[in-house]
């Protein structure tokens, strides 16, 4: 099979580009050029039937996705200037993918197995044929938009639901419109992507907004989730960016220069990774001390240019000799983060540790700590600093409500007054304070963690009785409609009554809640999409909202497995 491909266009100057007008659609054509866009990769050898390329999760590459494997083909001269303007390359073969392994991925041969080489060039969405099939009033604008944005693909034609040269055709990648979803199907008529797609409506008059979700009363019981449609801020599916050693407790993300970080914890581990089109572990450490288990971790720059810590929370297990449990404690450390290594400058915390970004500017500066105790769970809380390597607790300077438990919690200005409120969940519920004045109480629907502190209430006595607490999430805050008002991303989930020991409650189904401060009252929403397994860490970098998600693969064990999935927009949030 030889298919010969549209030109690869190399820089060419006074090349005009001309701008359509935006519309309707313009953000799912978007999402769908990003998560199509072209890749290069090798054939690094033959193995059991099936080719290993040298591409992975890092690049982008999902199983399923198609590689054509490329023949170079003569350059392209213009006839004046004899500048090359590109290419015309030939597809010899058709791979698709699927295993993806760190540093390769595992492709089948579709089409030209007996022509592929070691060292030919891979090339993932291009020179491939595609079609369309949908509705016939609103596909041809749609069309012509995917046409000009996934130029590599060798288009066919558009045809309408039910025609049957459509299916006849067999053409590597089908693209079908149906039910205000866009899907991408292979050859053999298997899912590879699906988008959301609204169609595109007439603009309202400028003075109409979009009808508010309903709000539910400042304090006191609120509303049930609807979907958030605010402001334009509409997302797509779900996207993997790849899996996680283990099964992670808890995580959370930051900006480091031109990267993003993300820091996890397990059992036993501590870990960071460099989010790019995938992941990429920088750094790993194991907790000092064979009883000791992370709980939770946060970032924690003290000074604006100043070193990168990571603040984990630990449990630690006190034995007789007999080897029973007398009595649980925290063991909380500090790590610096530096030359993409982690150093140990801390440790023996007796303090649940939590950091924030108090001046709003992207980057946590305050460290708090919060003592546990066994009649309430949470106990006092201090601000923590650390001076010449000691770390020295002081009275908070802010006020916190009696109520507050630092793990789950946040604390910026979440009404647009300029002042600082906290938000926490606990129980179930989050609870939002101005001040020790409660403005907001949600549903309990909140939370789900399955990072948990298992303690003997009754340390010393005869009769043990075990109590679990739960390590929440904290909520992310975030303008992602645009207003000039921070949303609140909080993690939700249904879970069971039951809380067992060491794994946390059972979760039937988790998703992200929105909580919004508008027109003097909190309003609660949800983002599209559900999980059946709990979200571990939550953040956004404005383009797309990052969720970690993790697996317990029993409810005997602490073992499982977690993967980084994204939530993008489906259009710029403004």
């Amino acid at each position: 099979m030889k298919r010969v491909g549209i030109i690869v266009f190399t820089a060419v100057t006074g090349l005009l580009l001309i701008v359509p007008p935006p519309n309707a659609s313009a953000g799912v054509v978007e999402t769908v050029r990003e998560d199509l866009r072209p890749i290069s990769g090798t054939v690094v050898m033959q193995q059991e039937g099936e080719y290993l390329v040298d591409l992975d999760a890092r690049h982008g590459l999902r199983v399923g996705d198609l590689l054509s494997v490329v023949t170079k083909g003569p350059e392209v001269i213009h006839p004046r200037t004899k500048e090359v303007l590109g290419r015309l390359d030939e597809a010899k073969a058709v791979l698709q993918v699927t295993q993806i392994k760190s540093g390769f991925s595992l492709a089948r041969p579709l089409s030209g197995a007996a022509t592929i080489a070691d060292g030919d060039l891979v090339r993932r969405f291009a020179l491939l044929t595609a079609a369309f099939q949908g509705p016939a009033p609103q596909s041809k604008a749609l069309y012509d938009e995917l046409r000009e944005a996934l130029p590599e693909l060798e288009w066919q034609g558009l045809f309408s639901v039910g025609e049957r040269s459509g299916s006849s055709l067999k053409t590597d990648l089908l693209f079908t419109l149906e039910n205000k979803e866009l899907r991408l199907l292979d050859r053999e008529g298997h899912p590879l992507r699906a988008w959301a797609y609204a169609a595109p409506q007439p603009a309202p008059p400028e003075s109409v907004v979009p009808v508010p979700a309903p709000v539910p009363e400042p304090v006191g019981k609120d509303s049930s989730p609807v979907l958030w449609t605010a402001g334009g801020a509409d997302f797509g599916p779900f996207t993997s960016l790849g899996e996680l050693p283990s099964r992670v407790l808890m995580s959370a993300f930051t900006r480091d220069q031109d990267r993003y970080l993300l820091a996890t914890v397990d059992d036993k581990y501590v870990r960071v990774f460099a989010v790019a089109g995938g992941l990429q572990q920088l750094a790993v450490t194991e907790m000092r001390g064979e009883t000791v288990s992370p709980l939770a971790v946060a970032w924690w720059r003290p000074e604006k240019t100043g070193a990168l810590y990571l603040v984990v929370t630990a449990g630690e297990k006190i034995y007789r000799s007999s080897g029973m449990t007398v009595e649980t404690q925290l063991s909380g450390a500090i790590y610096e983060f530096a030359g993409n290594s982690l150093r140990l400058v801390a440790t023996d915390l007796r303090y649940f540790l939590g950091t924030f970004d108090r001046d709003g500017d992207g980057l946590p500066e305050s460290l708090l700590g919060q003592e546990f105790n066994l009649d309430n769970e949470f106990g006092k809380t201090f601000v923590l600093q650390m001076e010449k390597g000691k770390v020295r607790a002081s009275k908070p300077d802010l006020t916190l409500p009696m109520e507050f438990a630092l793990p789950g919690s946040i604390v910026g200005d979440l009404t647009g007054d300029g002042k600082l409120e906290t938000a926490f969940v606990r129980n179930g519920v989050l609870w939002i304070y101005a001040g020790k004045k409660r403005i907001y109480k949600s549903s309990k629907e909140m939370g789900g963690s399955i990072s948990t502190l298992t303690y003997d209430m009754n340390p010393g006595a005869q009769n043990t009785m075990f109590a679990v607490l739960s390590l929440e999430v904290p909520p992310f805050r975030h303008d992602i409609d645009g207003d000039g008002v921070a949303e609140l991303l909080v993690v939700g989930a249904e879970t069971s009554a039951l809380k067992v020991p060491g794994i946390g409650p059972g979760i039937k189904k988790s998703w992200v809640a929105v909580v919004k401060f508008r027109g003097g009252k909190f309003q609660k929403g949800r983002l599209p999409g559900e999980l059946e397994d709990p979200i571990q860490g939550i953040w956004s970098d404005g383009k797309q909202v990052y969720l970690v998600v993790s697996k317990t693969t029993s409810s005997l064990t602490k073992k499982g497995s977690s993967s980084l999935l994204t939530l993008p927009f489906r259009q710029p949030a403004k």
